[in-house]
């Protein structure tokens, strides 16, 4: 419904006995702010048959994650669910897992509607 979608194909799999490949290439948005890394493990492409949207995050050449505004409304694409599991919270302390989801939150809240407070603490 917004021209995004994603790959067909799995990308950036883990090697073997680690945990996930880290996203290090991030674009200046409001959703990156402050973000180094965040991990993925066989997602999926980001993609727009016309291009649409920012691009947010790539890794070895792949989109990972975009941001698109669509009339009055925001959207957020991120191509894997990793950032979801309790292990990049906790195991990875050099992934900001954390960050990007309140950075997401806030860009996705209507400016004059209750933004999300984005802590002190969670940005050093």
């Amino acid at each position: 419904a917004f021209g995004l979608n994603y790959g067909s194909q799995q990308i950036l799999q883990k090697a073997a006995g680690s945990t996930t490949v880290p996203i290090l290439t991030w674009f200046p948005h409001p959703t990156s702010v402050g973000i180094t890394a965040v991990g993925v493990d066989n997602g999926y492409e980001s993609q727009s048959a016309q291009n649409l949207g920012t691009v947010v995050a790539t890794q070895s050449g792949y989109v990972v994650g975009r941001a698109l505004q669509s009339g009055s409304g925001r959207v957020f694409q991120w191509g894997d669910e990793w950032i979801t599991y309790d292990s990049e919270w906790t195991q990875h302390p050099d992934y900001q897992v954390q960050l990007l989801w309140l950075n997401i939150i806030k860009w996705l809240t209507p400016p004059n509607y209750c933004q999300v407070a984005i802590p002190p603490v969670i940005v050093n």
